[in-house]
């Protein structure tokens, strides 16, 4: 009975063996892709983000100009960031977001008016 255990034993470990190998193979993959994304990170980047929906500003937090920034901040279609957005290299301060859609209207405006 021992013998024909053995081979059914050695099929499995081959089996699991692989699969080992391929979750290393793609846990290598995603840490080299995770490296080269923060090498990338410079002050300023904005991380947790869609830059392709979205265009990011920072304000200070307190202060005399906080109130004045937030009002005009808004006043633009500006939105406190709630989703987790960090800006890279801020410390304090007030991240906020504009739809990109409108960011981009306002600066073809502020263009024909030149």
């Amino acid at each position: 009975m021992e013998k024909n255990e053995s081979p059914k034993v050695a099929k499995v470990a081959k089996k699991t063996k692989k699969a080992e190998a391929d979750i290393a193979k793609q846990k290598a993959k995603e840490a080299r892709l995770k490296i080269a994304a923060a090498r990338n990170i410079q002050p300023g980047t904005v991380i947790g983000g869609d830059l392709d929906l979205w265009v990011y500003y920072r304000a200070p937090a307190d202060g005399s100009l906080a109130l004045q920034y937030k009002l005009q901040l808004e006043g633009m279609g500006y939105e406190p960031c709630v989703d987790g957005e960090k800006m890279a290299g801020m410390e304090g301060g007030v991240l906020y977001r504009c739809p990109r859609e409108i960011a981009d209207e306002r600066a073809l405006e502020r263009a024909s008016k030149r």
